[in-house]
């Protein structure tokens, strides 16, 4: 399986889906991000081949995000590391960083004055371009990050279009994993993602979620998965993930 590489150089302004071998972060630029959001849910960023609504849905397309924003961060490791597996599978996907859409903490006097920040409504419209929503989730006091937390709420306050941001969570279906450098694999904070996720927000999210524990010797030099049979495991939730999304949308 071929390691992971790096984002995109500076510069690079396209999202392109078409398989390259490698998952396709997000451009760095704010100017590549604003033709993300442009797009929105009518058309995914490939100007030599533009890709319809209608053909995504039929054709899974899966989002990889990790609940931190650190930069060595274990669970980004993981989130990328599922969006390689994706692609070494024929799975389209995307890995996307939530540094690159910060965000005020959730005020309500703050949306009323200034409205849902413009991160919100872009991250808002990179779901609705992918079918499938894998988040890989720190354990954070045995709960779901801050970090998370807050983008999931601030996606679901958008409000045009019918109420865009609690459509977009409806109409997906999501996976979800933990790396933890404990024994537990991160699990106890997945409880509090699930239920934000299902009861919160009425997402469909499977079962099945990927735990990693000890995740300081966990991953290889290459990105992968020390322990095999675990590396397989990962393979198959997104495989449930993809089909999951298909029946949904095809």
């Amino acid at each position: 399986m071929q390691a992971y590489q790096s984002d995109p150089a500076p510069g690079d302004e396209g999202l392109k889906f078409a398989s390259l071998g490698r998952p396709h972060a997000l451009p760095r630029t704010d100017e590549g991000r604003d033709r993300i959001y442009r797009a929105g849910a009518a058309l995914v960023m490939n100007d030599a081949n533009p890709v319809t609504m209608e053909q995504r849905m039929s054709d899974p397309r899966l989002l990889f995000i990790s609940g931190s924003a650190r930069t060595d961060s274990f669970n980004k490791r993981l989130a990328k590391l599922g969006a390689m597996i994706a692609e070494a599978n024929g799975i389209k996907s995307t890995f996307a960083d939530l540094a690159d859409y910060p965000m005020p903490v959730y005020d309500g006097d703050l949306e009323a004055a200034e409205g849902v920040p413009v991160n919100a409504r872009k991250l808002l419209a990179l779901m609705q371009v992918h079918s499938g929503v894998f988040i890989a989730s720190p354990e954070y006091n045995a709960s779901i990050s801050a970090l998370l937390k807050n983008a999931l709420d601030w996606v679901s306050r958008v409000s045009e279009d019918g109420g865009a941001g609690k459509a977009v969570y409806t109409t997906r279906v999501f996976a979800l994993g933990a790396a933890s450098p404990g024994g537990t694999g991160g699990m106890r904070g997945l409880v509090a993602v699930r239920n934000v996720l299902e009861m919160g927000l009425g997402a469909l999210v499977l079962p099945d979620q990927v735990l990693v524990a000890r995740a300081a010797t966990a991953f290889d030099d290459h990105g992968h998965l020390a322990d095999k049979e675990g590396q397989e495991r990962f393979k198959t939730v997104i495989q449930k993930l993809a089909r999951a999304a298909h029946l949904l949308h095809g």
